[in-house]
């Protein structure tokens, strides 16, 4: 049988680094997109990925991260002070979402979340859509 093959972005955060293990534990070919490979000389998983190293907003690096790829989880954003993450992360999401069709990723994962009603903070407002 042939292994799925995934591909993890935000692979060094909180979630993305326990999706990983489970993917690997579970018998997963993993590939993680990640825009510094020495972040994750600290994961025990480290040496049994497949390192993409880039900028997420590259539709380059995006095309040779999804190569290949049966399911593909989007966990990262774009918060900084210095601009419109909010712009950012949507122009990041749909060129990760082109760059995964182009390749035939039967799956996309977004990390979205349950709004709470009222005011939201301007990361939770730009996961709306």
């Amino acid at each position: 049988m042939t292994s799925r093959r995934a591909l993890v972005t935000g692979a060094s955060g909180a979630i993305g680094s326990r999706l990983t293990t489970r993917l690997l534990n579970d018998g997963w070919t993993v590939r993680v997109l990640t825009r510094d490979e020495a972040r994750l000389a600290d994961f025990s998983w480290s040496g049994d990925v497949e390192v993409v190293e880039g900028d997420a907003a590259s539709p380059e690096t995006l095309t040779r991260a999804a190569a290949d790829v049966d399911v593909a989880w989007f966990l990262i954003h774009s918060m900084t002070g210095t601009y419109d993450y909010a712009e950012e992360d949507r122009k990041i999401a749909r060129a990760f979402g082109s760059a995964c069709s182009t390749a035939g990723v039967a799956r996309i994962v977004y990390l979205g979340g349950l709004l709470p009603e009222g005011e939201l903070s301007e990361h939770l407002d730009s996961r709306r859509e």
